[in-house]
């Protein structure tokens, strides 16, 4: 074994003698560890690289420790002792998952491996078998299935399996015949249209469900969700007890009745006031990271003309020169020279670097100059707005209530415009930790050249 392998096959004889030091975990893309008596899965999570991993025939109990392994395409977890299917979340580069004699009852936990082409779960404790068809059907691509050896009936099962996945082009790695599709297809044609039909109502109810996710997210992300319809009135009178008694009164009741009539259709109009402020924000930010990535595109082009110019034209003559003096002395001097130049036009990387940074910066705080003017507008509307209302109604009904009533207007102020601060200093704290890493980013790459420059120089003198 050395560090330029690409494929590690651990034996049991050798598993004492190989040490961490003999792998190199960023070049490593294939890991066998077949038959090693392996209880856990432990100590694999640096090998970031691994695109195929065999476990098989071990003593494995629960699937585990491979989250970091997320350009894994074959994971081989077969003849263990495995009961759940999980740990698998991260790894949606998956193609081939053999699961072949575990203890498995159910197949879940695949949501993510939506690239998954071959699946081998023969041999388990699998009793139903329509959930598990069931559940492998949003596997569009799909081509291989090993699925025998379960508790359920053996009896037609290629024809079983193949009507429910009709994609698939191998059953227990043998190529399906045409006639045995068809014959699925003609067999299964009633139960498979019941379940097209519960498949697609399934997919709206989520279309659904998206949509109104959304819809939440961005109300939340504009800081109006609180003002959604009765939500706004109702937590206005939750902390109110007097006011609550004073709605026994029929007079009270009524006004109460008016002023929620007045007050939902103003909190809509506020929603709707706030969606356009987050639709102006969102087009301010926007602005700001194009503006952020033309200057580094900017910077990263001028740096590379000067760095491609030097090394194509400058360090050819530079070593040629060198290599064309014979006195050692004479050439030492030459060197130093080049040296010179050589920080020159590295104080000039830097210089621009820092230029960068600067220029960065001045976009940061005129966004974040912007981003204040905005939420201070938002907030004094939205503030004034309900207030017009709540002083013209509530306060007729009682001065107790009212003061509640205020204490809670000012409450959820006070919330909104923590949520604003709060995703304001987050923002500018994530725009300043990428200004900073852009700067170390870019400071390494002319260290790293200005090494390679030297190396190369250095290298013309003991090649003469």
């Amino acid at each position: 074994i050395s560090k330029e392998n690409e494929e590690v096959w651990l034996s049991q004889t050798e598993r004492e003698i190989i040490t961490d030091d003999d792998i190199d975990d960023e070049v490593v893309q294939t890991l066998h560890l077949e038959t090693l008596n392996i209880a856990k899965i432990d100590s694999i999570w640096k090998y970031t690289s691994l695109t195929k991993l065999r476990l098989s025939n071990n003593f494995i109990e629960k699937i585990e420790g491979l989250d970091t392994l997320v350009n894994l395409k074959t994971l081989d977890l077969s003849l263990n002792m495995i009961e759940v299917i999980e740990g698998l979340d991260t790894l949606i580069k998956l193609e081939d998952l053999n699961l072949h004699s575990n203890k498995i009852s159910f197949i879940k936990n695949l949501d993510n491996q939506q690239h998954l082409k071959l699946i081998s779960v023969g041999f388990n404790c699998l009793a139903d078998f329509e959930a598990t068809m069931v559940y492998l059907r949003q596997f569009q691509h799909l081509q291989s299935i090993s699925i025998g050896g379960n508790p359920f009936s053996e009896e037609d099962l290629e024809i079983r399996v193949v009507a429910y996945l009709p994609q698939i082009r191998y059953f227990d790695y043998k190529r399906i015949k045409e006639e045995t599709r068809q014959a699925g297809l003609i067999k299964y044609e009633d139960k498979l249209e019941k379940i097209e039909r519960r498949e697609y109502i399934y997919q709206l109810i989520q279309d659904l469900l998206s949509d109104i996710d959304a819809t939440i997210q961005t109300h939340r992300d504009a800081f109006v969700y609180f003002l959604k319809d009765e939500h706004f009135f109702n937590s206005i009178l939750v902390r109110d007890r007097d006011g609550r008694i004073l709605l026994h009164i029929p007079e009270v009741s009524k006004l109460s009745e008016s002023y929620k009539r007045q007050l939902v259709p103003l909190c809509h109009q506020l929603i709707q006031e706030g969606l356009e402020h987050h639709k102006e924000q969102q087009h301010e930010f926007n602005g700001y990271y194009n503006l952020f990535n033309e200057g580094v595109e900017e910077h990263q082009l001028a740096a590379d003309q000067i760095k491609n110019d030097f090394q194509e034209d400058r360090l050819p003559q530079m070593t040629e020169e060198i290599q064309e003096i014979t006195d050692m002395s004479r050439r030492l001097e030459k060197l130093s020279s080049f040296k010179e130049e050589v920080q020159e036009m590295k104080n000039t990387l830097f210089i621009m670097e820092v230029e960068l940074e600067n220029k960065l910066k001045n976009y940061a705080k005129a966004f974040e100059e912007k981003m204040s003017s905005l939420f201070r507008e938002l907030e004094d509307e939205n503030y004034q707005r309900v207030m017009e209302i709540n002083e013209g109604m509530v306060k007729d009904a009682a001065e107790n209530s009212h003061v509640v009533h205020l204490e809670n207007l000012n409450r959820q102020e006070e919330e909104m415009e923590t949520q604003i601060l709060n995703w304001r200093s987050t923002l500018i704290k994530s725009i300043e930790d990428k200004i900073y890493s852009q700067y170390m980013e870019h400071n390494l790459q002319t260290l790293n050249f200005d090494q390679h420059v030297h190396d190369q120089l250095y290298s013309s003198i003991d090649s003469v």
